[in-house]
C-alpha cells in the first residue's frame, strides 16, 4: 500500500514537473513532441502520457548531461568538441525514442493479437459486434483496453463517420482495419459465405497480417542489433584516438588541434549522423514521422514564401520533380517546405564553412604560421554550400531508392485487405481505395489524391491514379477497380481470391530477402564512419608525418 502511494506521489511530482517544462521555450517543443507520441500508445491519458513523456525527457537528458562531463574530464572541450557531441546527442535522443515507440508498438500489437482471439470466440457465441467486444474488453490489458474502449464508445454512439473520426487517433493500421470491419457489420450485419461468417473470416485474415508484421519486425531488430551503435560509436572515440596519437607522436598536435583535425572531425560527425538516420529508416520507416514542421512554416509566413515563390517559377522543371519526389518517399512536406529547408541547409553551411576557414588561419597564427584568409577560401566554402544544399534532394532520393523494396509487400497487403471486403455488402469500387488509403504507405499520397476526385469523376480518377504509378501489380489493382462496380468486387478481384495463399507465402519469403537485403546494405553503411575515422584520424595523420620527418632527416643528411 505505501509502495503505491510513494509511486502516486512521484507521479504527481512528475506531472507538475511536465506542466512547468512546457512552459519553457526551449524544453516545451521537446515535452510536446514526446507526449504527442504517447498519446497515439496512451489515448485518453494526458495524465499518465505526460508523466511518461517527462521519464523519457529526464533519462535523455541525464544522458547528454552524463556524456558532456565524460568529455570534459578527458579534455575534449574545445568548442567544435562540444558542438560536435551536442550535434550527434541531438540525432541519438530521435533514435531513442523512436526505438521506445516501436517496441511499445510491438508489444501493443502482440496483445491486438491475443484479444482477436477473444473477439472471435465471443463473437462466435452470441452474433453480436458490440456484445463480443464488451465482453472480451474485460479480459485485455489495461493498455490494450484504452484502444479498445474507444473502438466500442464510437461503435455504441453511432454518430456520423465514426471510421473517420477514428482515423485521427488510431495506434496504427490494424487498429483502424478492425474498427472499419466491426463498423461495417454493425451497419450492413455479417455476411454468410459457404455456411461461415465472413466476418470471422476477416478476422482471421487481420490476425494473420499483424503476425507476418510482428514476424517481420523482430526478423528486422535482430537484423540491425548492434549497427546504431557502430554508426555513433567513431565520434566519441575521437578524443582518445587524438590523445593516444599525440603521446606517441607529440608533432601530431598541429593535425589534431589545427584546420586539418576540424575538418576530418567535422566530415566523420557527418558520416555517422547520416549512416545512424538512414539505419533507423531501414528499420522502421513509417513509425513516427513528424507531421508539422513550425520553424519552416515560420519562415514562409515572414516573407520568404515570395522568395521561394520566384525560384519555383525559375526552375519550374525541377521544382515537379522535386514534388514527384516528395510525394513517393512519403515525407510530410510540401514543396515550398521543403525549398525553405535547402535553403536553411545552404546558408548554415556557408556559415560554418566561413567560421571554419576564419577559425583554421587564426590557428595557424597562434602556432606560428604565416597564414592569412586567401580569396579562393570563400570561393571553397560557396560550393561546399552549394554541394550541401542538395543533401535534402540527395536524402529524398536514397529514401526512394529504400522504399521501392517495399513496393510489393504493400501490394500483397492491399490483396488481403480486399479479400476482406469483397463479400462485404454495398462494397464498390470508391470504398475499397478508402481503406486502401488507410492501409497505405508507399502508394498512401496517390491514392488520397484519387479518392479526393473519385466522387466527381471515378473514372477520370482511376486513370490518373494509373498514369502517377508505374509499378505494375499495382497498376492491375487499380484496373481491377475499373471494373469493380461493372462486374461486382467479387469478379473483378477473382484472381486475387484464387491465388490469396500464393500470395501470402511469397510476401513471407518476400519479406526475407527485402530484411536480408536491408541488412546487407545496413552492414555497408555501418562500417563506413568507422573506416573514414580509421583513415583520418589515424593513418592518414601518421604516415603524412612520418613522410614529412623522413624529408627532414634526408635534407639535414644533404646539408651536411
Amino acid at each position: 500500500m505505501d509502495n503505491r502511494l510513494e509511486e502516486g506521489k512521484l507521479d504527481k511530482f512528475f506531472y507538475r514537473l511536465g506542466k512547468k517544462l512546457l512552459k519553457i521555450p526551449i524544453l516545451s517543443g521537446a515535452i510536446y513532441k514526446i507526449n504527442k507520441i504517447y498519446l497515439i500508445l496512451m489515448p485518453r491519458e494526458e495524465y499518465y502520457s505526460l508523466i511518461s513523456a517527462v521519464k523519457l525527457f529526464i533519462a535523455l537528458a541525464l544522458g547528454w548531461i552524463f556524456v558532456l562531463v565524460f568529455q570534459h574530464n578527458v579534455g575534449a572541450n574545445s568548442i567544435y568538441n562540444v558542438a560536435i557531441t551536442v550535434c550527434m546527442l541531438w540525432f541519438i535522443s530521435f533514435g531513442v525514442i523512436n526505438r521506445v515507440f516501436c517496441n511499445k508498438q510491438g508489444r501493443l500489437l502482440e496483445m491486438f493479437d491475443e484479444y482477436l482471439a477473444d473477439v472471435r470466440h465471443c463473437y462466435h457465441v452470441n452474433g453480436s459486434i458490440e456484445d463480443a467486444i464488451y465482453e472480451s474488453l474485460e479480459n485485455s490489458g489495461s493498455f490494450l483496453k484504452l484502444h479498445i474502449a474507444q473502438i466500442y464508445d464510437l461503435l455504441v454512439a453511432k454518430s456520423g463517420d465514426i471510421v473517420e473520426k477514428y482515423k485521427d487517433i488510431a495506434p496504427n493500421k490494424y487498429f483502424l482495419t478492425f474498427m472499419g470491419l466491426c463498423n461495417t457489420v454493425a451497419i450492413y450485419g455479417d455476411v454468410q459465405r459457404e455456411n461461415k461468417s465472413v466476418f470471422l473470416e476477416n478476422i482471421g485474415y487481420l490476425r494473420e497480417e499483424i503476425r507476418i508484421e510482428m514476424l517481420k519486425q523482430k526478423r528486422m531488430n535482430h537484423t540491425f542489433s548492434g549497427l546504431s551503435i557502430m554508426t555513433i560509436l567513431p565520434v566519441f572515440t575521437l578524443p582518445f584516438i587524438e590523445r593516444w596519437g599525440i603521446s606517441n607522436i607529440p608533432e601530431l598536435v598541429t593535425y589534431y588541434n589545427g584546420a586539418f583535425g576540424m575538418i576530418a572531425s567535422i566530415v566523420i560527425t557527418f558520416l555517422s549522423i547520416a549512416a545512424y538516420s538512414l539505419i533507423i529508416f531501414m528499420k522502421n520507416p513509417y513509425m513516427y514521422t513528424e507531421k508539422e514542421h513550425p520553424v519552416l512554416d515560420g519562415l514562409l509566413s515572414s516573407g520568404v514564401y515570395r522568395f521561394v515563390d520566384r525560384i519555383k517559377l525559375i526552375n519550374p522543371k525541377g521544382c515537379k520533380k522535386t514534388k514527384l519526389l516528395l510525394n513517393k518517399s512519403g515525407e510530410n512536406i510540401d514543396l515550398y517546405q521543403f525549398i525553405v529547408k535547402k535553403i536553411i541547409v545552404f546558408v548554415g553551411s556557408f556559415s560554418c564553412g566561413i567560421i571554419i576557414s576564419v577559425y583554421g588561419v587564426r590557428l595557424q597564427i597562434l602556432q606560428g604560421q604565416n597564414a592569412e584568409y586567401k580569396w579562393y577560401y570563400f570561393m571553397l566554402t560557396l560550393i561546399f554550400a552549394i554541394v550541401c544544399s542538395q543533401i535534402p534532394i540527395m536524402i529524398i532520393k536514397i529514401k526512394n531508392l529504400l522504399m521501392s523494396l517495399n513496393y510489393e509487400n504493400e501490394v500483397m497487403q492491399f490483396h488481403s485487405i480486399i479479400i476482406m471486403l469483397i463479400y462485404i455488402k454495398r462494397m464498390d469500387s470508391e470504398v475499397i481505395l478508402e481503406w486502401l488509403e488507410n492501409f497505405a504507405e508507399v502508394f498512401k499520397k496517390s491514392i488520397a489524391e484519387c479518392n479526393a476526385f473519385i466522387s466527381m469523376d471515378s473514372e477520370k480518377a482511376l486513370r490518373t491514379l494509373k498514369t502517377e504509378e508505374s509499378y505494375g501489380p499495382f497498376i492491375r489493382i487499380v484496373e481491377n477497380l475499373e471494373d469493380c462496380d461493372r462486374v461486382g468486387p467479387e469478379m473483378a478481384f477473382s484472381e486475387i481470391i484464387s491465388q490469396h495463399q500464393y500470395f501470402v507465402e511469397k510476401r513471407k519469403q518476400d519479406n526475407e530477402i527485402n530484411i536480408s537485403n536491408k541488412g546487407t546494405i545496413g552492414k555497408v553503411v555501418g562500417y563506413i564512419p568507422l573506416l573514414v575515422t580509421v583513415f583520418l584520424y589515424l593513418i592518414f595523420p601518421f604516415v603524412s608525418e612520418s613522410i614529412n620527418q623522413l624529408l627532414s632527416y634526408v635534407n639535414e643528411i644533404n646539408n651536411l
